[in-house]
């Protein structure tokens, strides 16, 4: 099941980061048009599994969290607040494309995985 959650989380920061190339997109081409509001996309973690128990403070000493494994991303809120200059806005579609390769990378890296392991058993 590792393998598979691993793929979900991949295509959950795929779908995310599509989200958010939109939305830069989206700001770019309607830099010039008057009354637009430019839009922040904001990312929130998915759900989590809990791999062990932490520990409670001891003393002056605080506790341990416990250890868990982030299931995937999920697109939070839309901001429409601040202003933004453009570079900026190139800047953040640059970060997002970069994030969109690396977990496009990880489902590669992962779908290749599974295919060896289906070619072993067989």
């Amino acid at each position: 099941m590792a393998l598979i959650g691993a793929l979900n989380a991949g295509i959950s920061g795929l779908r995310a980061q599509e989200t958010r190339i939109s939305v830069i997109g989206d700001n770019i081409a309607n830099v010039d048009t008057v009354g637009f509001k430019q839009a922040r996309v904001n990312f929130e973690t998915m759900l989590s599994q809990t791999i062990s128990f932490g520990t409670a403070p001891d003393g002056t000493l605080g506790g341990i969290d416990p250890p868990q494994i982030g299931k995937g991303v999920q697109v939070g809120i839309f901001d429409n607040g601040q202003q933004r200059t453009l570079a900026q806005q190139f800047t953040e579609l640059i970060v997002g494309q970069r994030a969109f390769q690396a977990n496009a990378r990880t489902i590669t890296t992962s779908d290749a995985m599974l295919q060896e392991l289906i070619s072993m058993v067989r």
